[in-house]
């Protein structure tokens, strides 16, 4: 006869299922018990805790929102790091109940103090001069910071901003002479005269060198233009027979 009973299985490997038990002669009662052995995990992956499964990611801060004071925002979001060591964005509730880490800041403030005014200058204009000393010059307003428009300078001057920078200011070019070889004398005996080429130089700024007149080397009172001519074969010429 064919009956079937409970059969537990205790402990923490040991669980509890029913099974059949044939008996022809008898039948296992319930107080009667069998022991089977269940199959337990080895996966190391099954014992990472849930505090180091779970954890905050962030992207880059965005640019400031506005030039004076603004704010920044970023993406702050959950992933789970899976079993091959690849990473998935999951539901941020369970970085909330499981990390150990704080949820990052996902905003943060940027940028300066404002500034209502300020003086707005101009880039200096090329000195006027080509060689010696000159001058430079350059615009300077007071600016409505919010709206970026020109005010009178006095605004600036009321509101403390500060003194109204220079608009003009003296500026160098370096020039100088630079002379070729003499010629030939005009004549071998008797005296003559023998000349050669003189030119002005102008270095740039950024240490380049060009050929500029000779009347702006001479307009610069710290040079002195060299010779370019002289006597030559002052000897007296012989009488031919």
């Amino acid at each position: 006869m064919w009956k079937s009973s409970q059969v537990c299985l205790i402990g923490v490997v040991i669980g509890c299922l029913l099974v059949s038990v044939a008996s022809q002669s008898g039948v296992l009662s319930g107080d009667d018990v069998l022991l089977l052995p269940t199959e337990t995990t080895s996966d190391p992956f099954d014992q990472i805790q849930l505090s180091e499964r779970y954890d905050w990611r962030t992207g880059r801060y965005s640019p400031c929102s506005v030039t004076c004071i603004g704010t920044q925002t970023r993406d702050v979001y959950c992933v789970e790091t899976l079993r091959n060591g690849s990473e998935i964005r999951v539901d941020e509730n369970l970085c909330d109940s499981y990390s150990v880490v704080v949820k990052p800041n996902s905003e943060r403030t940027c940028g300066r103090e404002c500034i209502e005014h300020a003086w707005n200058t101009t880039s200096w204009s090329n000195c006027s001069a080509v060689c010696g000393n000159g001058t430079q010059t350059r615009g300077v307003r007071c600016r409505r910071v919010t709206s970026g428009r020109n005010v009178a300078d006095s605004e600036c001057i009321r509101r403390g901003v500060g003194g109204k920078p220079p608009e003009s200011r003296v500026c160098t070019r370096v020039c100088f002479y630079s002379t070729g070889r003499w010629r030939p004398c005009s004549v071998t005996c008797g005296g003559g005269k023998r000349t050669r080429g003189v030119r002005c130089i102008r270095k740039g700024t950024d240490r380049s060198m060009s050929i500029v007149r000779l009347s702006h080397c001479s307009a610069d009172e710290t040079l002195t233009m060299p010779k370019t001519s002289e006597d030559c074969n002052r000897n007296v010429c012989g009488e031919h027979k």
